[in-house]
Protein backbone atom coordinates (compact mmCIF):
# COMPACT_ATOMS: atom_id res chain seq x y z
CA UNK A 1 0.00 0.00 0.00
CA UNK A 2 1.27 3.45 -0.73
CA UNK A 3 1.75 5.71 2.22
CA UNK A 4 -0.60 8.32 3.09
CA UNK A 5 0.00 11.15 5.21
CA UNK A 6 -3.06 10.94 7.19
CA UNK A 7 -3.38 7.10 7.52
CA UNK A 8 -3.09 7.00 11.16
CA UNK A 9 -5.77 9.91 12.06
CA UNK A 10 -7.83 8.87 9.45
CA UNK A 11 -11.33 7.26 10.05
CA UNK A 12 -12.48 6.64 6.05
CA UNK A 13 -13.98 2.81 6.13
CA UNK A 14 -12.77 2.65 2.58
CA UNK A 15 -8.82 4.05 1.43
CA UNK A 16 -8.34 4.22 -1.90
CA UNK A 17 -4.95 3.08 -1.26
CA UNK A 18 -5.48 0.13 0.44
CA UNK A 19 -6.79 -2.23 -2.30
CA UNK A 20 -7.88 -5.02 0.62
CA UNK A 21 -10.21 -2.43 2.00
CA UNK A 22 -11.63 -1.87 -1.10
CA UNK A 23 -12.78 -5.15 -1.19
CA UNK A 24 -13.95 -5.87 2.62
CA UNK A 25 -15.05 -2.35 3.68
CA UNK A 26 -18.90 -1.15 3.82
CA UNK A 27 -19.38 2.71 4.35
CA UNK A 28 -22.59 4.42 5.68
CA UNK A 29 -23.21 7.78 4.49
CA UNK A 30 -22.57 8.74 8.23
CA UNK A 31 -19.34 7.95 8.18
CA UNK A 32 -16.17 9.49 7.13
CA UNK A 33 -14.91 9.95 3.36
CA UNK A 34 -11.22 10.09 2.55
CA UNK A 35 -9.95 13.48 1.95
CA UNK A 36 -7.11 12.64 -0.33
CA UNK A 37 -7.67 14.80 -3.53
CA UNK A 38 -5.80 14.09 -7.16
CA UNK A 39 -5.93 10.22 -6.78
CA UNK A 40 -5.57 8.17 -10.48
CA UNK A 41 -9.16 5.89 -10.88
CA UNK A 42 -10.62 7.77 -7.88
CA UNK A 43 -14.08 9.04 -9.43
CA UNK A 44 -16.27 7.35 -6.70
CA UNK A 45 -14.86 9.10 -3.98
CA UNK A 46 -16.58 12.14 -5.84
CA UNK A 47 -19.90 9.60 -5.96
CA UNK A 48 -19.20 9.12 -2.37
CA UNK A 49 -19.23 12.40 -1.45
CA UNK A 50 -22.14 13.36 -3.67
CA UNK A 51 -23.66 10.20 -1.56
CA UNK A 52 -23.33 11.41 1.69
CA UNK A 53 -24.95 14.94 0.52
CA UNK A 54 -27.90 13.51 -0.72
CA UNK A 55 -28.46 10.29 1.31
CA UNK A 56 -31.92 11.20 3.51
CA UNK A 57 -31.20 8.28 5.71
CA UNK A 58 -27.77 7.16 6.90
CA UNK A 59 -28.84 3.48 7.77
CA UNK A 60 -27.75 1.43 4.60
CA UNK A 61 -24.43 1.15 3.24
CA UNK A 62 -22.64 0.82 0.44
CA UNK A 63 -19.73 -0.55 -1.04
CA UNK A 64 -16.79 -0.35 -3.44
CA UNK A 65 -18.18 -1.77 -5.76
CA UNK A 66 -21.74 0.39 -5.27
CA UNK A 67 -20.07 3.50 -5.94
CA UNK A 68 -18.33 2.63 -8.71
CA UNK A 69 -21.67 1.77 -10.59
CA UNK A 70 -23.51 4.61 -9.26
CA UNK A 71 -23.81 6.80 -12.55
CA UNK A 72 -26.16 9.75 -10.95
CA UNK A 73 -27.14 10.47 -7.48
CA UNK A 74 -30.80 11.07 -6.75
CA UNK A 75 -31.33 12.64 -3.27
CA UNK A 76 -32.99 9.81 -0.79
CA UNK A 77 -30.72 7.61 -2.32
CA UNK A 78 -30.43 4.35 -0.62
CA UNK A 79 -27.80 1.21 -0.04
CA UNK A 80 -28.45 -1.97 1.28
CA UNK A 81 -30.71 -2.65 4.14
CA UNK A 82 -28.26 -4.36 6.58
CA UNK A 83 -31.15 -6.06 8.31
CA UNK A 84 -32.36 -7.54 4.67
CA UNK A 85 -28.57 -8.47 3.30
CA UNK A 86 -28.19 -11.86 4.04
CA UNK A 87 -25.27 -12.29 5.68
CA UNK A 88 -23.62 -15.35 4.14
CA UNK A 89 -23.81 -13.44 0.75
CA UNK A 90 -21.20 -10.78 2.76
CA UNK A 91 -19.40 -13.53 3.48
CA UNK A 92 -18.76 -14.44 0.24
CA UNK A 93 -18.31 -11.44 -1.09
CA UNK A 94 -15.56 -10.60 1.31
CA UNK A 95 -17.58 -8.28 3.27
CA UNK A 96 -16.04 -6.67 6.23
CA UNK A 97 -18.57 -7.60 8.81
CA UNK A 98 -17.43 -5.19 12.18
CA UNK A 99 -18.97 -1.60 12.82
CA UNK A 100 -22.22 -1.28 12.04
CA UNK A 101 -23.07 -4.00 10.18
CA UNK A 102 -22.23 -6.64 12.76
CA UNK A 103 -25.22 -7.16 14.47
CA UNK A 104 -27.01 -7.57 10.78
CA UNK A 105 -29.71 -10.62 11.27
CA UNK A 106 -30.41 -12.88 8.15
CA UNK A 107 -33.32 -14.93 8.47
CA UNK A 108 -35.06 -17.68 5.65
CA UNK A 109 -38.51 -17.78 4.87
CA UNK A 110 -40.71 -21.00 4.45
CA UNK A 111 -39.65 -20.28 0.16
CA UNK A 112 -35.86 -20.02 0.99
CA UNK A 113 -35.20 -16.27 0.35
CA UNK A 114 -33.39 -14.62 3.22
CA UNK A 115 -36.05 -11.47 4.69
Amino acid sequence: MEACRNYEGCEAPLCPLDTKCLKTAIWYPDEAICNRRGLPDADWLKVQRRVARKANQHDSFFTYDDLVRIKRVHPGIRGHNPDHYHRSALVRGGIDLSGKAKNMIATKRDDGRTN
